[in-house]
């Protein structure tokens, strides 16, 4: 595993409750418009 993902996994596991507060279906639903919005572009 390399040194960046362990750092990502520790500030994850350091900012456990402000992720618990993020709603998972409103980021998925982000990342899915914009790359479909980049697909149609491209």
């Amino acid at each position: 595993m390399s040194q960046e993902r362990l750092n990502g996994l520790a500030m994850c596991c350091i900012e456990k409750n402000m992720l618990d507060n993020i709603d998972l279906d409103i980021v998925i639903d982000d990342f899915a418009s914009k790359n479909a919005r980049k697909s149609r572009f491209s």
